[in-house]
């Protein structure tokens, strides 16, 4: 092998030596100290990881809550781009945008630390009886964690308002405005089609049992701007129902369907003290009689045991004191006390509407039961008592003589201006008692007209009657009031806890609802 040559092992050495030199230059004065901190960041970021777990997970108060512990060693910062999934079972499948996820520290959970979130415009319900084993999953930045929630119970999640569909399927429109029942039901009380409600045990358990923590509005995510009036929670067939009347203003057209909103909040919320007077309940309900009545924003025609006497006429002989303490269950509730003793109409409030199907009602307790025929609930054609020219109602029929004699039982008058038309049911007597009295009068063509009575305290139906009566015409405006039979009614003490007059629905039939 030939030997490299003196001259140019030289220049090889030359070469290196300047090479050398040359690095070490370069690294000495930071040519290459970008190269280093861009490979130690590529390092750093490789080293990052996202790490988390849903360590419990429940209701409280209607509210579903979620705790998250972060053990990466990044921020955990929740946002759109996460997903809360609720799976029920039985494909009931809810998925919540990280938007109504809400957090402490703007959303930020720290690493190594825990923090307990709650889900926003969300309705969550446990239902004991159910032994489903529902399942939270949480998916953050394609990083997924899950948890059972509820320890084995079933949880109910709602979107929060909920829309209510109301459908009116007959051929004519409801009247305007039109009162519409919203029941929430822990079973199928399987009622007729006069009455609108859900069979959802899950959200009958949201609902306070006064009713306070429940609203209704016309848009999702309004406050409430449709007036309510919680009726109570009714025992149905042994089936408990949260029962509403709301009011549309404008009806429902024939054939068709409107959507409103329902808001619950939590257990303890109560927004009777906050939207009053758009929300409200019957006067017995407050802890101070009447305290959140809206009565008179939902009824066509309404009056409690606050409403001024001047606001009545009396028959002849008749009296009636406002503010009259009695016990009703077991608290005093205040009254209108009417004492009877005249002929036509016992009592009469002064407001008119216009003729029409109406139903008439009244919550009354009733002592003395009477020999003579006396309403309790209906409709007459004037403000003025002593000059009835028709009227009719549901009450009692008991006159000594005539077309309405009998024994005291309950039963339907209905006076047309030249002559009676009664019934009465024999085989129910009228006690002392609290009662629930209902008239109800389909239209100026109809010839029939139908009489109803409950026991106030069980709400069982006592009476169910119906009787074929003579048309009327020509009045020109319908007036709350107590027609009596020909010889009058006397003797007879009624306490008023509230009355009302609501419009008839369509053909009878309420318009039903669902929700979503």
């Amino acid at each position: 092998m030939r030997s490299i040559s003196p001259i140019i092992a030289t220049i090889l050495i030359i070469v290196i030596t300047v090479a050398i030199a040359g690095l070490t230059y370069a690294f000495l004065s930071g040519l290459f100290s970008g190269l280093t901190s861009s490979t130690s960041n590529q390092v750093s970021r490789q080293s990052q990881y996202i790490s988390f777990s849903i360590t419990n997970s429940y209701c409280s108060n209607n509210i579903l809550y979620i705790d998250i512990y972060n053990n990466g060693n990044v921020p955990i910062v929740i946002n759109n781009n996460t997903v809360l999934t609720i799976n029920n079972g039985n494909n009931n499948i809810v998925s919540i945008n990280g938007n109504n996820i809400i957090c402490n520290n703007n959303n930020t959970i720290l690493q190594g630390s825990t923090d307990t979130c709650y889900i926003n415009n969300s309705l969550c319900i446990y239902n004991p009886s159910n032994n489903n084993n529902p399942q939270i999953t949480l998916d953050y930045q394609g990083v997924g964690n899950n948890n059972n929630l509820g320890n084995g119970y079933l949880v109910g999640y709602f979107t929060n308002p909920l829309p209510i569909t109301i459908y009116n399927t007959q051929n004519i429109s409801t009247p305007t405005p039109f009162q519409q029942d919203i029941a929430i039901c822990n079973g199928n009380p399987s009622v007729g089609n006069n009455f609108a409600y859900v069979d959802n045990p899950i959200l009958y358990g949201g609902i306070n049992s006064n009713g306070q923590n429940a609203y209704f509005t016309t848009t999702s995510g309004s406050s409430p701007n449709i007036y309510s009036w919680y009726e109570g929670q009714e025992s149905i067939s042994n089936v408990l129902c949260d029962v509403w009347w709301v009011n549309l203003p404008n009806g429902i057209p024939a054939n068709s369907n409107i959507t409103i909103y329902m808001g619950i909040g939590s257990t303890s919320t109560n927004y009777y003290q906050q939207d009053y007077p758009y929300v409200g309940e019957a006067p017995q309900l407050s802890s101070t009689y009447g305290e959140y009545d809206n009565g008179n924003d939902v009824f066509d025609l309404y009056f409690n045991g606050n409403t001024p006497t001047s606001d009545f006429t009396l028959g002849p002989g008749n009296s009636l004191s406002s503010n009259v303490s009695i016990l009703y269950n077991g608290e005093n509730i205040s009254t209108l006390e009417l004492v009877t003793q005249a002929l036509d109409s016992a009592m009469t409030y002064y407001k008119g509407i216009p003729p029409g199907g109406y139903v008439a009602e009244s919550f009354i307790e009733t002592v003395n039961p009477p020999d003579n025929t006396m309403s309790w609930a209906g409709l007459v054609n004037t403000s003025i008592a002593s000059s009835l020219e028709y009227g009719m109602g549901v009450g009692t029929d008991a006159d000594d003589a005539g077309p309405c004699s009998g024994p005291p039982n309950p039963g339907i008058i209905f006076w047309n201006g030249s002559g009676y038309m009664c019934g009465y049911s024999s085989n129910v007597s009228i006690e002392n008692g609290s009662y629930i009295a209902e008239f109800v009068y389909p239209g100026l063509s109809s010839s029939t007209v139908y009489g109803y009575l409950y026991n106030a305290t069980n709400n069982q139906n006592i009476m169910s009657l119906s009787v074929n009566v003579n048309t009327l015409s020509g009045s020109s405006e319908f007036y709350f009031g107590l027609p009596t039979g020909d010889l009058g009614a006397t003797g007879q003490t009624i306490y008023f806890n509230y009355a009302l007059v609501m419009a008839y629905p369509p053909n009878g039939v309420m318009p039903s609802i669902s929700i979503s």
